[in-house]
C-alpha cells in the first residue's frame, strides 16, 4: 500500500511537469519561432493590387482558383501556406499565412498572420 501511495505521489508531479512542457512548446514556442522564419517575400504582401502584380512579386502559385491562390514554402513537416483572396475585380482583398507543424507526437496548424481590406 505504501508503495502505491509513493508511486502516485511521484507520478502526479512528473505528469504535470510533462504536460507543462508540452503546453509551453506547442502553444507558445513553436508559433513564436515560426513567425520569425516566414519566407521573406511574404512579409510584404501587395494589397489592393492586381493578380499580375502579385504574380510578378511572389511568382506562380501552387494552387489557383477564381477567388483565391495558394503559395507554399518550407520543408516537409514544417510547411508554410500563403493564401491570397481576390475581390471580383481581381484585386487583392485579404491574405492569411499559416504554418503546419507535424511530428511524431503532434500535428497542428497555426495562423501566423492575416489581413483584410474590409
Amino acid at each position: 500500500m505504501k508503495f502505491l501511495r509513493r508511486f502516485f505521489l511521484y507520478l502526479i508531479p512528473v505528469l504535470l511537469i510533462a504536460w507543462a512542457f508540452y503546453a509551453l512548446i506547442f502553444n507558445w514556442l513553436v508559433p513564436k519561432t515560426a513567425t520569425y522564419t516566414i519566407p521573406s517575400k511574404w512579409n510584404r504582401v501587395p494589397m489592393l493590387q492586381t493578380r499580375t502584380t502579385v504574380h510578378g512579386y511572389l511568382g506562380n502559385p501552387v494552387m489557383a482558383d477564381s477567388t483565391k491562390e495558394v503559395w507554399k514554402g518550407g520543408i516537409k513537416g514544417r510547411e508554410y501556406a500563403l493564401i491570397i483572396y481576390y475581390a471580383p475585380d481581381s484585386t487583392t482583398e485579404a491574405f492569411s499565412i499559416s504554418y503546419h507543424y507535424q511530428s511524431r507526437l503532434v500535428s497542428r496548424t497555426y495562423v501566423l498572420d492575416s489581413f483584410s481590406t474590409r
